[in-house]
């Protein structure tokens, strides 16, 4: 018998944005911290390996916990308990977990061992972000939050306290190592914390679920992987024009503002998600009502957010970066723009993925990664390196723009006649 989650009302999806919110709140701090530290310490090669790993790492993992999720409402139209026992998940993470001490210790020895640290903290994180988001989505459709407080408070402190102790007794080369304690805290707390929302679901239906996720939703893969490489597809424009050190001190502002925003407006759409699939079959109007709630909230979360921008940026990139910290504060605002338009795209879109539309919004991320990169790469002799945030910026707004319009298109067409 499978157990099903009755998903909660609109006040409901308010408190569980507001929870999600905290929840992150210790880990992007950590990221900030960790991003500041190593900045200082490092030389630009090593940062920029580090931030873009890391990117790698959110996207493939973020990537993968949505195709199970988005299978899971196609295929029964509300949320199962997580598939936590399933000897497939469990098997994976534990091989990755043993394996990590060894390519650890193995890592200064050549670039080979090098890559195998990234290839391994990369799976550690889209193992674990599988699992993180089955546990929210159960607890929250439970009412049961104090096991993922207590996961992620005991998971942040221990991140913080071991990069504090890698950055202050490591040489300057130590960001793989960092990068590999914080995924690996990120995957043993998820498997150790959380354990009581055990799964009763046969394990032969549970390889079903995640090979149906990966079957019906290739749509959804086209969609994460270009979202991923969108806010790549700047750097990469800036990347054969400007010096490593303009290069690495783009992209510590563009990762101070990614992670910030992210983590802020992604209690949002991440808690909104279950809300608008359940809506979804029972009433268009429930279902913009819910996604009006979502824009609403975010609207003022980018107003307290714009004002605690300015008065703490200057101050943190002039002890970061020094003296271009005045050159750097202006990447804030356009890239501050930038990633609101793009998670406000996300509450949008909602309905549209899972109203037949998922094709149409592959398309327009795919075609906004072109628009981003051709932007960046025209405008950067009139601009310098402040094109990348100018092109995200306008290339973000515009899919907003189409995506905006292309929800009201649908929402006429699907209304009863």
């Amino acid at each position: 018998m499978i157990k099903t989650i009755q998903v909660p009302s609109v006040g409901e999806a308010r408190r569980s944005a507001m929870l999600y919110l905290l929840v992150r709140l210790l880990p992007a701090i950590t990221h900030l911290i960790v991003s500041l530290v190593l900045f200082r310490q490092t030389e630009p090669q090593v940062y920029l390996g580090y931030a873009y790993t890391i990117a790698l790492m959110m996207g493939l993992g973020i990537a993968s916990s949505a195709w199970l999720i988005q299978s899971l409402v196609r295929d029964n139209h509300a949320f199962q308990e997580p598939s936590t026992a399933s000897p497939v998940i469990w098997l994976g993470v534990g091989t990755i977990l043993l394996a990590s001490g060894p390519v650890a210790y193995l890592m200064h020895q050549s670039v080979l061992a090098q890559h195998a640290v990234n290839f391994t903290s990369t799976a550690l994180f889209f193992s674990s972000w599988v699992l993180f988001l089955n546990f929210f989505y159960w607890h929250i459709g439970q009412n049961k939050p104090s096991i993922l407080l207590k996961s992620e408070l005991t998971r942040s402190s221990i991140s913080i306290a071991l990069a504090i102790v890698l950055v202050l007794c490591f040489d300057l080369q130590s960001a793989n190592t960092l990068i590999l304690v914080s995924s690996f805290t990120t995957a043993a707390s998820t498997v150790l914390l959380a354990p009581r929302a055990t799964c009763q679901l046969p394990t032969k239906h549970q390889c079903h679920l995640l090979w149906s996720a990966l079957k019906h939703n290739w749509q959804a893969i086209i969609w994460f992987l270009a979202s991923t490489v969108l806010f790549w597809s700047d750097r990469i424009a800036l990347e054969a024009h400007v010096s490593p050190k303009i290069l690495a001190i783009y992209v510590l502002v563009s990762d101070l503002i990614q992670r910030g925003t992210q983590f802020v407006y992604g209690s949002i759409v991440v808690s909104l998600q279950p809300h608008i699939a359940n809506q979804l079959h029972n009433s268009i109007e429930n279902t913009m009502r819910v996604v009006r709630v979502g824009i609403a909230m975010q609207v003022a979360l980018t107003a307290g957010l714009t004002v605690g921008v300015y008065l703490l940026a200057p101050p943190i990139l002039n002890v970061a970066i020094g003296s271009s910290a005045s050159t750097a504060v202006e990447l804030v605002w356009p890239l501050l723009w930038a990633y609101a338009c793009w998670q406000a795209a996300q509450i949008l879109q909602k309905p549209l993925e899972y109203g037949g539309w998922l094709g149409f919004v592959s398309g327009a991320a795919c075609l906004t990664c072109v628009v981003v990169y051709t932007l960046a790469t025209f405008m950067l002799s009139i601009y310098g390196y402040k094109a990348g945030a100018f092109a995200l910026a306008i290339g973000c707004t515009t899919y907003t723009i189409t995506i905006l319009a292309a929800l009201i298109t649908w929402r006429y067409r699907s209304a009863p006649k």
